[in-house]
Protein backbone atom coordinates (compact mmCIF):
# COMPACT_ATOMS: atom_id res chain seq x y z
CA UNK A 1 0.00 0.00 0.00
CA UNK A 2 1.32 3.52 -0.59
CA UNK A 3 0.07 6.70 0.92
CA UNK A 4 1.52 9.12 -1.89
CA UNK A 5 -1.81 9.82 -2.91
CA UNK A 6 -2.81 10.82 0.31
CA UNK A 7 -0.06 13.61 0.57
CA UNK A 8 -0.37 17.37 -0.03
CA UNK A 9 2.50 19.72 -0.23
CA UNK A 10 1.38 22.96 2.31
CA UNK A 11 2.35 25.02 -0.63
CA UNK A 12 -1.32 24.09 -2.72
CA UNK A 13 -4.48 25.59 -2.65
CA UNK A 14 -7.49 24.37 -1.13
CA UNK A 15 -8.89 23.79 -4.44
CA UNK A 16 -5.46 20.91 -5.16
CA UNK A 17 -6.64 19.13 -1.75
CA UNK A 18 -10.19 18.74 -3.49
CA UNK A 19 -8.79 17.87 -6.10
CA UNK A 20 -6.90 15.02 -4.23
CA UNK A 21 -9.58 13.96 -1.72
CA UNK A 22 -11.73 13.49 -5.07
CA UNK A 23 -9.20 11.36 -5.97
CA UNK A 24 -8.77 8.77 -3.04
CA UNK A 25 -10.34 5.91 -4.27
CA UNK A 26 -11.29 4.60 -0.81
CA UNK A 27 -13.46 5.86 2.36
CA UNK A 28 -10.17 7.03 4.10
CA UNK A 29 -10.77 11.10 2.75
CA UNK A 30 -7.51 12.43 5.15
CA UNK A 31 -4.98 13.87 3.30
CA UNK A 32 -1.30 14.23 5.02
CA UNK A 33 -0.33 17.83 4.83
CA UNK A 34 3.81 17.89 4.01
CA UNK A 35 6.19 20.47 4.21
CA UNK A 36 9.07 20.83 1.89
CA UNK A 37 11.25 18.38 3.67
CA UNK A 38 8.95 16.14 3.24
CA UNK A 39 8.05 16.25 6.38
CA UNK A 40 4.29 16.08 7.77
CA UNK A 41 2.88 19.25 9.43
CA UNK A 42 -0.63 18.12 9.48
CA UNK A 43 -4.00 16.35 8.34
CA UNK A 44 -6.55 17.64 6.41
CA UNK A 45 -9.96 16.41 5.63
CA UNK A 46 -12.64 17.59 3.31
CA UNK A 47 -14.66 18.65 6.43
CA UNK A 48 -11.53 20.73 7.05
CA UNK A 49 -12.03 22.36 3.60
CA UNK A 50 -16.01 22.80 4.24
CA UNK A 51 -15.27 24.71 7.29
CA UNK A 52 -12.57 27.17 5.79
CA UNK A 53 -15.08 27.79 2.75
CA UNK A 54 -17.83 28.46 5.29
CA UNK A 55 -15.75 30.97 7.24
CA UNK A 56 -14.74 32.52 3.91
CA UNK A 57 -11.92 31.23 2.31
CA UNK A 58 -11.28 31.17 -0.98
CA UNK A 59 -10.98 28.14 -3.06
CA UNK A 60 -8.30 29.00 -5.73
CA UNK A 61 -6.26 31.65 -3.33
CA UNK A 62 -5.50 29.98 -0.01
CA UNK A 63 -2.98 27.88 0.69
CA UNK A 64 -3.69 24.47 3.33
Amino acid sequence: MTFEPHCINSSLTIKDALVALNNLRNATLTLFVLNDNAQIIGTLTDGDIRRALVNGHEIGRAHV
